[in-house]
């Protein structure tokens, strides 16, 4: 590495928080934050319904943790939990036809909004810069 330690991690803190802030303000204005928008996004994207393990294992914390969220996404009428349809003990979570629409609008406002913040990095970087994430975390798996 050309930099000194501290001057990536600056880099990296600073890019992080202007994300970060840029996400939350489109976020907070539907009541969600990034946890809420990644069980959402999970339940959106999965047919037939996903697994409270299989989230908590995408986003790699607790699965007591996905319960809390959960409980949260089907008070706001975003998600219904339903049983399997073959290990009747697990339940399913299910975007419900408004936690579809809301995901269709927060996805196309997130992806202007990261869009922007993306200026003048080629495709080829941000290809880059994924892969490069992907190789950090799964590094610090490794440990």
């Amino acid at each position: 590495m050309t930099q000194r330690t501290y001057q990536s991690g600056l880099l990296f803190t600073q890019a992080h928080k202007a994300v970060r802030v840029h996400i939350y303000r489109i976020l907070e204005q539907y009541g969600l934050n990034p946890s809420y928008w990644a069980l959402l996004s999970a339940a959106v994207n999965s047919e037939e319904g996903i697994r409270l393990a299989s989230v908590a294992r995408l986003m790699d914390v607790k699965a007591p943790l996905i319960t809390v969220l959960a409980d949260d996404l089907l008070e706001m009428g975003l998600i219904n939990r339903v049983p399997h349809h073959t290990d009747k003990r697990a339940k399913l979570l299910v975007a419900t036809a408004k936690g579809k629409k809301l995901s269709t609008e927060i996805e196309s406002l997130l992806s202007n909004e990261i869009s922007l913040l993306m200026d003048g990095v080629t495709p080829a970087d941000a290809q880059a810069f994924q892969r490069t994430l992907e190789a950090i975390i799964s590094n610090a798996r490794d440990e």
